[in-house]
């Protein structure tokens, strides 16, 4: 059982290397291509960009059915067994329908949307940004198919490859078409993002073998009943962040509100999730491959909380302690009133690194409908305990609401692991959960008391002393080094 474990800890902190980079190169990628395109478009034109981004996600987010959820669990269960061939065949051909539907949905849309956004309507420009939805699900299949089969390193390099050709290439139409080349940058991120996809998944065979709708509809149902739900929960999450933003900007009678609500989450989804993003590529495809041996998930599940927290932990306490720096250096002293959300709303990461790994068990075994509940009671929390927590303590209750909400999450999804799906906590994982929670309060309180900062970068050291020492004794940080080294 000890390799196994070991093998795992590796696994998940090779995984959450590779993606954590991708996830790097994006960001900063994204600040060069937003700096330099700002130039070329003015206020005005990042605004139209904005608002057309808004559409077409809100739009994906609804017609997109889980696609890429559904792929990913669905080639996770049948790799290398007989009815692989068959059901990625399947699998295609509903990506290729739901593609379709986003492109119907947004020409319905379109007249409204484009006039609007533009102050004029092109059949054109509505086609184009239409016909991205297909090209969008289609590289969406292939991208999941690779994160299902685990092809790992595959699938970073493909979508580092895809983010600097894209974003060269973006910069490039700006630069000769101004305002004019937002649409045909958009297009071109899902029809070029394709092609790169489909030359990295060249070994992915499939069958020539193209379904009606008629003779697919009966063999997708599963998918379609799953994906409605998927995309009722987006539509419900889309609603609650609005109501939130809008109850802010009504009870505070000011914009600025809402825009320190958005940095603070930016900085906690955007930036310190990276960790969780990087981690479940590898995560849901290889827990939805063992769900059936449930020893060997316990310890899965564990494994991840450690590593997740063992990584986090260091990057909570220091923005404790360097929190007003970040936000002077990366947006201006104006956003410093930021810090009063994160005082609290930090501690809600080290929460998330404990429940999070629990929500994809639901996933992996396909109890979409559970899965569905408690993504609406989150949303229903994050609404309620928002209002309330600004109501009574402004900037600072927003930040008390996040870490209500995923504790209040916490306790319910750690509940039903344990009462329907005999999961437990390992010592070792519950030794973790201490140290970090301990470390985390200690560093909140320590900020809000205004305390010197050198004590919260002591505990800054302390953590991150812990945090190498537990990663050294599952990896060899030594003979990592090494083989790095030698590569130089």
């Amino acid at each position: 059982m000890n390799n196994t474990v070991d093998t795992s800890h590796k696994s998940i902190l090779k995984a959450t290397g590779i993606f954590g980079f991708v996830q790097l190169v994006k960001i900063v990628l994204g600040i060069v291509s937003i700096k330099i395109v700002a130039v070329y478009l003015g206020v005005s034109g990042i605004g139209q960009l904005g608002l057309l981004q808004s559409v077409i996600s809100l739009i994906a987010a609804v017609s997109g059915f889980g696609l890429q959820t559904i792929v990913v669990r669905e080639i996770s269960l049948v790799y290398k067994k007989e009815n692989y061939p068959a059901t990625l065949n399947l699998l295609h051909n509903w990506a290729f329908y739901v593609g379709i539907i986003g492109f119907l949905l947004f020409l319905i849309a379109a007249p409204f949307f484009v006039t609007n956004i533009f102050k004029e309507f092109s059949l054109f420009w509505a086609f184009l940004l239409g016909i991205q939805f297909v090209f969008s699900s289609l590289a969406t299949f292939r991208a999941s198919v690779l994160q299902g089969t685990q092809q790992l390193k595959i699938l970073a390099f493909s979508q580092v490859v895809s983010a600097i050709i894209l974003s060269l290439l973006s910069m490039v139409l700006y630069y000769f078409l101004g305002v004019k080349a937002i649409v045909y940058v958009l297009f071109a991120n899902s029809f070029i993002g394709f092609f790169i996809q489909k030359y990295f998944t060249n070994e992915i065979k499939l069958v020539p073998d193209f379904l009606t709708f008629g003779n697919l509809k009966s063999k997708i149902q599963p998918y379609f009943i799953t994906g409605t739900l998927f995309s009722i929960n987006v539509i419900f999450g889309y609603l609650c962040s609005l109501i939130i933003k809008y109850y802010l900007k009504e009870t505070a009678a000011s914009i600025e509100i809402v825009g320190y609500y958005e940095v603070a989450s930016t900085i906690m989804i955007s930036y310190v999730g990276l960790v969780f993003t990087s981690m479940s590529s590898d995560f849901y495809p290889k827990l939805t491959s063992i769900t059936h041996l449930k020893k060997e998930a316990t310890i899965l599940i564990n494994n991840q909380i450690q590593i997740a927290l063992l990584l986090v932990l260091p990057i909570i306490i220091f923005i404790y302690a360097f929190g007003t720096q970040i936000l002077s250096l990366f947006y201006s002293p104006s956003f410093l009133p930021v810090f009063t959300i994160l005082k609290v709303g930090l501690f809600s990461v080290a929460i998330k690194a404990i429940t999070w790994p629990l929500g994809f068990y639901l996933l992996a075994v396909g109890n979409t409908k559970r899965y569905f509940k408690q993504e609406l009671l989150s949303d229903f929390l994050n609404v309620s305990l928002s209002i309330l927590g600004y109501y009574y303590f402004g900037l600072l209750g927003l930040g008390i609401a996040m870490a209500l909400n995923f504790l209040l999450y916490g306790v319910f999804i750690t509940y039903i692991m344990y009462t329907k799906y005999e999961f437990y906590y390992l010592k070792q994982t519950l030794n973790t959960i201490v140290f970090s929670v301990v470390l985390a309060v200690l560093a909140m309180v320590l900020s809000e008391c205004g305390f010197d900062n050198y004590m919260l970068i002591l505990l800054f050291s302390i953590a991150s002393l812990h945090s190498l020492y537990h990663i050294h004794k599952k990896i060899d940080l030594g003979l990592l080094f090494k083989k790095l080294r030698s590569k130089f």
